[in-house]
């Protein structure tokens, strides 16, 4: 079974549907949450509000037999509001990623460049460090050579202790330069850290924004589902209250052109007064839609009184009870039917 978009769901909306399903018969309990049995009840009875189908928003209407239009709402997917959400927030937050994508890699570039420019500067030290050791050397066998020393223990000596000298100055700027490039590389990974900082903190607001204006575009949905349930539940109840009108003006003509009714005028008060005092709201709103004609016609100030009942129990939001099997007799032992103000 391929299950509705509404399987797993909860909410007000949800309620109103369970009510609708249950005066076609269900005999749900009106719990807000869409589960095994509101679906099966959903797949089985229909539904006269919105549609199950994964297409985009869309509202239809269709007519009864008494010519009233209910309206059938396509309600847009989670899945089709996130895109919506995400389409929505998305420019200017990927305006402000490639923002920092962009910083970070002229800033990267920049010292990268600098790394390089290093490398011809301590070159050209090294190079002049090295002609200065080969001057020096020069010098000591020029000297040694005047003095007739030629390759004497204090010409080596000296040879050394130049040698020496030179290289402690070579290892001082090659040492340098590892400092200056090791100090750029870390202001490379800095900037490197700034960026997923950045980037993080981006998308979290990014994340915050798409989840506000998708519970905002769920609220309206739901909203809009909500409010299609109450007008096809208003017309629902208009199209009971009709049918039981027709059906009391047939009954109740039928015994008035054949006279055998059988009750007197006091009679048929005091039974109306008798079912009256054991029904709910819900059963007094059904049972004087059934025999609101006949009452009118036998006991005008009675007809009068159950009237104004009637009218208060509407505007407390009660609908009328669909059958009697359900929420109708105040001594009822059957499963309860939710017909309170909705």
């Amino acid at each position: 079974m391929a299950y509705s978009q509404y399987y797993g769901k909860s909410g007000d909306y949800i309620k109103e549907i369970q009510k609708l399903l249950n005066d076609k018969g269900a005999g749900l309990s009106v719990d807000g949450v869409w589960g095994d049995e509101t679906e099966r009840a959903y797949q089985q009875l229909g539904s006269i509000t919105a549609s199950s189908s994964l297409g985009g928003s869309s509202v239809s209407t269709r007519q009864n037999s008494y010519g009233l239009s209910y309206y059938d709402y396509t309600a847009p997917s989670d899945a089709q509001l996130l895109e919506r959400a995400q389409a929505a927030v998305s420019g200017e937050y990927d305006a402000m990623l490639a923002a920092e994508e962009e910083k970070a890699q002229r800033l990267t570039e920049a010292l990268q460049r600098s790394i390089s420019a290093l490398d011809p500067a301590y070159q050209q030290r090294l190079d002049l460090l090295e002609e200065q050791f080969n001057e020096t050397r020069e010098y000591l066998a020029n000297d040694a050579l005047k003095r007739g020393m030629g390759r004497s223990t204090h010409y080596l000596g000296m040879v050394d202790k130049a040698s020496d000298k030179h290289l402690t100055m070579v290892d001082r700027i090659n040492q340098e330069y590892r400092d200056q490039v090791d100090a750029i590389n870390q202001e490379i990974l800095d900037v490197q850290r700034d960026l997923l900082s950045n980037k993080g903190m981006i998308s979290a607001k990014q994340q915050s924004a798409m989840r506000k204006y998708l519970d905002q575009l769920m609220e309206d949905r739901d909203d809009r589902i909500l409010a299609m349930v109450k007008y096809n539940n208003s017309v629902r109840e208009t199209e009971l209250a009709l049918a039981a009108k027709a059906s009391s003006s047939s009954r109740s003509g039928g015994g008035r052109s054949s006279g055998s009714s059988g009750k007197s005028s006091s009679g048929y008060s005091q039974s109306v007064q008798t079912e009256w005092a054991r029904l709910t709201k819900p059963g007094k709103i059904a049972f004087f839609d059934q025999i609101a004609d006949e009452l009118y016609s036998k006991d005008r100030s009675l007809y009068s009184k159950l009237k104004n009942d009637v009218a208060s129990y509407r505007k407390q939001g009660y609908f009328a009870a669909v059958n009697k099997e359900y929420n109708y007799y105040t001594d009822t032992v059957k499963p309860y039917r939710y017909t309170g103000p909705r």
